[in-house]
């Protein structure tokens, strides 16, 4: 059985990774999660989809998140794996807890 997360006040993700590594994320599942600061929002999007390309074995979007990671020149992978990170930003949510306009 896999249980689902959602990771409120996000930040980066270091909750919602703890819970995605454990047992090879067989246990645990990030349905959700949310913050408002811009550039932890960025690096929360960025590592949902790097779960979701390392567990779909998709080699093209693993080699698109560590160009990304180690090049200034390397293309977003967003360009490269555009359904892994379609399937990031449905997870990783922007938003101010409380603001109707989210």
């Amino acid at each position: 059985m896999t249980y689902p997360v959602i990771d409120l006040f996000a930040g980066p993700g270091g909750l919602g990774e703890g819970f995605a590594s454990f047992d090879e994320g067989k246990t645990f599942k990030i349905a959700v999660s949310a913050e408002m600061e811009e550039s932890a929002h960025k690096t929360l999007t960025l590592r949902a989809f790097y779960r979701h390309v390392r567990n779909a074995g998709d080699e093209k979007g693993l080699r698109a998140y560590y160009d990304f990671c180690h090049s200034d020149t390397a293309p977003h992978p967003s360009a490269v794996a555009r359904k892994a990170w379609d399937a990031a930003k449905k997870e990783a949510h922007r938003l101010t807890l409380g603001d109707p306009q989210d």
